[in-house]
């Protein structure tokens, strides 16, 4: 018995798929080696974003914040990120959680610090975050890069992401099911409708199960781009998008956002040429929403009323199929 992953998907030709050969091997094996393959390496970012501010310069440490809807396999993430230092030095990455802020015991198991020596310029850098559980269903991860000495740093693009991983026996909690060659290969092996049905709902568990980002909007954190009133302007829009559904207009998003304000202002996405949106607080809490979008081809605005001066720590839209229910 074996749990085989293809190293490449398995391209079915139309002759296998409705020829007449034996169907305990094919097409159902390759099908199902699909399934496997699909587990290992479907990876859409949870969080993919060119941050707003983060040119801005910093010897001390700066929070980043990024929302997280995790997978309930426990899977490994990584974040991936472009950082910047003045000359060569040593860059400290440190990971939290929402309920520790910028102390304590970092999120998951990834280490409280990670190093790396950054040449001077920029650099492309990964680092693990380790096996991210489901503590929370909408969670929040802080990382705060120090530099050491006296370079100045700046992070300019970051995204988190699942790690490949292969599968195996068993079924996992999102609902996915391993498939062991030997349950077709074997001789005598029986074949029902079972077994068509578990490539379907295995394939629709993981795309459900891991979340992916459509739209991102973040300013670095204490970075002194504070939004404020202009003139006459009580809202301002500070960041527009557009995304492609292909053909998924009515869908329902998620979307996350915290930002902060000492006074009391408020912050929305807007869905263009509607009257659709969803609105927030920033108080500086991490808040989610839900929004059904009309438009198979959407356009954003995300629009501050600000106070005293308001900094948008993330707003993030992500998106995942709706439930299936199994047959």
């Amino acid at each position: 018995m074996a749990v085989t992953t293809p190293t490449v998907y398995n391209v079915i030709d139309a002759g296998t798929l409705w020829g007449r050969k034996g169907f305990a091997a094919e097409p159902l094996d390759s099908i199902f080696e699909n399934v496997n393959w699909l587990y290992k390496n479907y990876s859409p970012p949870l969080y993919n974003a060119c941050i707003n501010g983060g040119n801005a310069t910093y010897l001390a440490p700066r929070d980043f914040y990024f929302p997280l809807s995790v997978s309930a396999d426990s899977i490994v993430y990584r974040l991936y990120a472009y950082i910047w230092t003045s000359a060569t030095s040593t860059v400290a990455c440190d990971f939290y959680d929402s309920s520790t802020v910028t102390t304590g015991t970092p999120w998951g198991t990834a280490t409280a610090t990670t190093t790396f020596g950054a040449a001077t310029g920029g650099r492309y850098v990964t680092l693990s975050l380790g096996a991210i559980g489901p503590t929370t269903k909408f969670g929040r991860l802080v990382f705060t890069p120090q530099v050491s000495g006296t370079p100045t740093c700046q992070v300019l693009w970051a995204m988190i992401a699942p790690d490949p991983v292969a599968i195996a026996a068993g079924i996992y909690p999102s609902g996915a099911t391993a498939y062991d060659g030997a349950h077709l290969n074997a001789t005598g092996s029986a074949i029902h409708t079972e077994y068509a049905d578990r490539a379907i709902q295995t394939a629709a568990a993981i795309l459900v199960d891991r979340r992916q980002c459509v739209f991102s909007y973040q300013q670095l954190a204490a970075g002194g781009n504070q939004i404020s009133t202009r003139g006459d302007q009580t809202k301002r829009t500070v960041a527009v998008g557009q995304t492609d559904l292909h053909g998924q207009a009515g869908a329902t998003f998620t979307v996350q956002c915290r930002a902060e304000d000492s006074g009391t202002a408020t912050v929305r996405l807007i869905e263009r040429g509607t009257s659709n949106y969803v609105e927030f607080a920033a108080d500086d809490t991490d808040r989610t929403d839900t929004m059904t979008l009309t438009n198979s081809r959407p356009m954003f605005d995300v629009e501050v009323e600000p106070d005293a001066g308001t900094t948008v720590r993330y707003l993030v839209i992500t998106w995942a199929p709706a439930e299936i229910v199994p047959l």
